[in-house]
């Protein structure tokens, strides 16, 4: 057999590695492709269990159920009538209207106290457990609320609420730990941040809808910087559709900003690593680099 001259085995070697890093790039094209598949695709089913249907608004076509968690205070669920048909989204700003004109009309139903809040398990259905809670007290300038479940391995957490503080107590309670009882005391505070009133109860959160985990690892960053008070958030509401949610969970604007038209999702660009956007049409790339203007 004749021997293969050095450049010719160079060549060979060069060959067979361009072949290994093909077969490699398609593979991880592959496993990329599916999993983009998997998080883009457009949900089938909008269906959550609920508890007793109480009544209909006739106006918002809406139907207030109990709530399907065991709770030592009332709580209700809030859905659309229309929520088996095959063409529903909650992310339509008509539907999310109609849920803010229904809740209105719990609001204005009797007076909510501290001990005897509105309680609706995510009114806009933008969340699986946020806990709406809504009620009156005079000189009230804010309120903190703690909650604490019995498993020894998850921290108790403790929040201020994001209210008006003219009285009125309005908020969505978030860190609610998912399908576990979960102690949560209210606190009412003054002006000065002084706790002048409390009240404790316990609700079972609903199970989350992605069944991810509900106990994540974490490591501590570098940074010193001070966390502070988030106002709306812009973010994928859907597999092609960016939308603006304010702090009740509702969906205020279908699209990121307010003089722009609605951006949907044209393509996924697989190939480069550049993200960007014009009017009407947004690409993104496979990297983790932000979207720029």
């Amino acid at each position: 057999m004749k021997k293969l001259k050095r450049w010719q085995q160079v060549m060979v070697i060069l060959a067979v590695i361009a072949v290994v890093c093909a077969a490699v790039f398609g593979i991880y094209k592959l496993v990329v492709r599916t999993q983009m598949n998997e998080e883009t695709k457009k949900r089938d089913s909008w269906t959550v269990e609920t508890g007793e249907l109480i009544r209909q608004t006739s106006d918002q076509r809406v139907n207030i159920y109990a709530a399907a968690t065991d709770s030592q205070i009332t709580a209700y669920q809030m859905l659309p009538r229309e929520i088996e048909k095959e063409s529903f989204t909650f992310y339509d700003e008509q539907v999310q209207e109609r849920l803010a004109a229904a809740l209105e009309e719990l609001k204005a139903a009797r007076e909510y106290t501290l001990e005897e809040p509105l309680a609706v398990w995510n009114p806009f259905s933008t969340g699986s457990n946020g806990l709406y809670l809504y009620f009156d007290y005079d000189g009230a300038a804010g309120v903190s609320y703690t909650i604490h479940v019995a498993d020894s391995g998850i921290e108790d957490y403790t929040a201020q609420a994001n209210t008006s503080g003219d009285g009125a107590m309005e908020f969505l309670m978030v860190g609610l730990v998912p399908g576990q009882v979960n102690e949560v005391t209210l606190q009412v505070l003054d002006s000065s941040g002084n706790v002048t009133d409390s009240f404790t109860f316990q609700i079972t959160a609903p199970d989350t809808v992605s069944g991810y985990a509900t106990l994540l690892e974490s490591t501590d960053g570098t940074s010193q910087e001070a966390l502070t008070d988030g106002g709306d958030m812009i973010c994928c509401v859907s597999s092609d559709q960016i939308g603006r949610i304010n702090a009740l969970g509702q969906v205020t604007r279908e699209n990121a900003a307010d003089d722009a038209v609605m951006d949907r999702i044209l393509e996924v660009n697989m190939d480069t690593d550049i993200a960007w956007k014009s009017p009407g049409i947004l690409q993104i790339s496979m990297g983790s680099i932000p979207l720029r203007s």
